[in-house]
């Protein structure tokens, strides 16, 4: 998390550092929601849209009550991000016309190019789950 919205995960830790993939790397991906009407996706990693400032939010129901300016934030499913972390707003919409999956363009708070500060979201380990 940037003080703004949702970078991505920690990947690597070492004794003094750690590594950050991001939710923009292309093999990277997050359950996301639009808390207004509960439309569901996945955020998928793809650096193409980097450039633009974009990433890219699939929807696999193509009549998703999604519109432009709509908040998206973590939908909590998978076991990455707790549900609420904010992502972005929705800038464009558009249906694919092959699979009719509705492919939201979303401009996330966080701006990738400029990343000097992040804070780590953890769960607090118990001595049953400690190594």
């Amino acid at each position: 998390m940037s003080t703004v919205g949702l970078v991505g995960y920690v990947c690597e830790v070492g004794v003094n550092y750690s590594k950050v993939r991001s939710i923009v790397c292309d093999d990277t991906s997050a359950g996301a929601v639009c808390p207004r009407s509960a439309a569901y996706g996945v955020i998928e990693g793809n650096y193409s849209f980097l450039s633009e400032g974009l990433c890219k939010l699939v929807c696999p129901n193509g009549n998703a009550d999604i519109k432009v300016g709509d908040i998206v934030v973590t939908s909590g499913t998978g076991s990455v991000y707790p549900y609420g972390l904010p992502i972005g707003r929705v800038a464009s919409i558009e249906v694919n016309e092959y699979t009719r999956e509705l492919i939201a363009y979303i401009e996330p708070y966080h701006d990738f190019k400029v990343a000097d500060r992040v804070m780590v979201i953890g769960r607090e380990r118990s001595a049953s789950n400690a190594e």
